[in-house]
Order: C-alpha cells, then structure tokens, then sequence
C-alpha cells in the first residue's frame, strides 16, 4: 500500500483540502443516517466505501438528485463529519467528497 500512496494521482486525491464544513445527506426520516456511498474511482483501491458529502448545499442536493436519495443537506463541521464517518464501522473508510455527478474529488481516510 506504500507505494499506492506515494502516486502522484493518488495524493493530490488524498491530500486535497476539506471545506471546514461540509454537507452531508440525512436520509428523510431517519436523521441519524447519512448516505453512505460505494466508491469506485479513488485510485489504488478496487473499492472503497465513504459518508457522501457535498461544498456546498448545490452540490449536496446534485449528490442526492444523481443517486435518487430522499434527503435533507445538513451543514457539519470538518472534524463532527469526521466522527459521523467513524462512526459508521466497517465498511465506511473515510468521507468522500463529491463533485454531483457520480465522481470522487476528494477523499478523506478515517481508518
């Protein structure tokens, strides 16, 4: 995995900057839930699962509008998103920022 690590590609991915806050996606009627996405296109990795964010409340609501999901964009601070991530468990690896359209911008590992 080190050398996965020192591409390149790879950690301009990793090392992009997170908004200090971010919006994640609570499932309509189950606030608690935020909706956990499989990612398929952070390089180095075959699949990796991630809590789906957006910058900004537009691109949560193109997030939610691309995957069909019935949801509310909540605004969270960087670290409380972080804390929801982990505490998802296993398969959840991290948030994954979103671009709307299907695609990984930025990831960010939470174990």
């Amino acid at each position: 995995m080190a050398g996965i690590l020192e591409s390149p590609l790879v950690a301009s991915l990793l090392e992009s900057d997170f908004p200090e806050e971010l919006y994640l996606i609570a499932l309509s009627g189950k606030p608690h839930l935020h909706l956990c996405l499989r990612a398929e296109n952070v390089p180095g990795y075959d699949v990796v699962h991630g809590v789906a964010c957006g910058k900004d409340e537009a691109e949560a609501r193109k997030i939610m509008s691309y995957y069909q999901f019935p949801g509310v964009p909540i605004l969270h601070p960087f670290e409380e998103a972080r804390e929801i991530a982990k505490s998802k468990g296993e398969p959840i690896m991290g948030l994954l920022l979103e671009d709307g359209e299907g695609h990984c911008i930025a990831f960010h590992f939470v174990r």
